[in-house]
């Protein structure tokens, strides 16, 4: 009889010690669980916020900045064709006229804020490698390898700008209908169109409006793969995307000097 509660003690014991296993085992497996559910939730929510940092990035290059290089580029077309005909000065008007777009300025800028948080916490939470190295090539290559390009241009350039600028033009005060006196800019002589400084400073605003269009295209067909890319990514795996922002050009965006910072 003896023996016999032994091995029930034995038996119970024995049961109690699985169960107590069963309960561990799922325990951990439930913890396990909810650590790749937050995993996933972070992912998610990283990647989104980068997929509408670059929709930000494209609406305010394409609503800001394209239509500055756009203007840029049309004041050197009406300069150039000036240059070429070998035309006599056409007036103040119309030579400012082209001139003021001729000398138009812009800063490109990106956003990198959701990359540099992401990477703050590890890019190793990224469970997908070829996204992951997509981004690092993105954020720490492309973009900054073009806009040092653009500065290095602007550095290169900058120097012959200004000092025919200050050569060539002098401030000219107007007393406007309301009594008040407006300051503008005009050649200091007519013969401008056959000074060498100012084709010097022709051909620099040129090299400059053509780095700048050449490295800003490269920077939008990046930009348009890239959310592309995202959004075949976020389809496969389920993830909700079309996020409502407040504006998809953000603050920035709502600040026309955001975009129109000087370059000198």
């Amino acid at each position: 009889m003896q023996k016999n509660k032994v091995t029930t003690y034995l038996l119970y014991a024995f049961g109690e010690i699985i169960l107590v296993m069963i309960g561990i085992l799922l325990a951990l497996e439930v913890n396990n669980w909810n650590e790749q559910q937050q995993k996933r939730e972070f992912e998610s929510r990283s990647l989104v916020e980068i997929y509408n940092s670059l929709k930000s990035d494209s609406a305010r290059i394409s609503q800001w900045i394209m239509p500055r290089l756009n203007n840029k580029k049309k004041g050197i077309n009406a300069i150039g064709q000036l240059l070429e005909d070998r035309m006599n000065y056409p007036g103040d008007s119309v030579f400012m006229q082209a001139y003021y777009l001729f000398d138009e300025r812009m800063q490109v800028s990106i956003n990198y804020g959701p990359f540099e948080a992401l990477k703050g916490n590890g890019l190793d939470k990224i469970s997908s490698p070829e996204v992951r190295y997509w981004l690092i090539d993105l954020y720490e290559s492309l973009f900054p390898r073009q806009i040092d390009f653009i500065k290095l241009n602007i550095e290169a350039t900058e120097p012959v700008i200004q000092d025919a600028q200050r050569a060539l033009f002098k401030p000219v005060a107007f007393k406007g209908e309301n009594g008040n006196y407006n300051t503008y800019t005009l050649p200091k002589s007519k013969n401008i169109l056959t000074e060498e400084l100012f084709i010097e400073l022709f051909r620099a605003e040129q090299r400059r409006a053509e780095e700048l269009d050449r490295r800003t295209r490269t920077m939008m067909e990046a930009i348009q793969k890239s959310l592309a890319f995202l959004r075949g990514y976020f389809q496969e795996q389920g993830i909700e995307f079309e996020i409502k922002t407040v504006k998809e050009v953000g603050i920035r965006g709502l600040l026309q000097d955001s975009t129109s910072l000087t370059n000198r």
